[in-house]
């Protein structure tokens, strides 16, 4: 995993412990890890967690551990304006008036 993404999965940890009014320490019951380690995960410093505390951890949350790696709300808007507008020019015709009625209907 790349150092960016330590950081994003911290962020990813903390913002559903956090959604779900949970403490550290109640993670760390649930997940059966220490706090100590959850918080070095929440701060990114925690490097290579392995496959069985992100399952912990995802468990614990209910989330699936695909659903714990989904950094992509992440993003920052330049670089999903970029990505958007690269999947939009690949799109044919049909598609694109598909996604133009889907985000019109968003932002009514």
């Amino acid at each position: 995993m790349e150092e960016n993404n330590f950081v994003r999965l911290g962020k990813r940890i903390s913002e559903l412990r956090l959604a779900r009014k949970m403490s550290q320490e109640r993670l760390s019951e649930l997940a059966g890890i220490s706090a100590h380690h959850i918080g070095e995960l929440e701060r990114g410093k925690s490097k290579n967690p392995t496959y069985q505390v992100l399952s912990k951890l995802a468990d614990a949350l209910g989330v699936s551990v695909l659903m714990l790696l989904d950094f992509e709300h992440q993003k920052e808007k330049q670089d999903l304006q970029q990505e958007l507008v690269g999947i939009i020019r690949n799109l044919p015709e049909d598609k694109l008036k598909m996604v133009y009625r889907l985000v019109r209907s968003v932002l009514e």
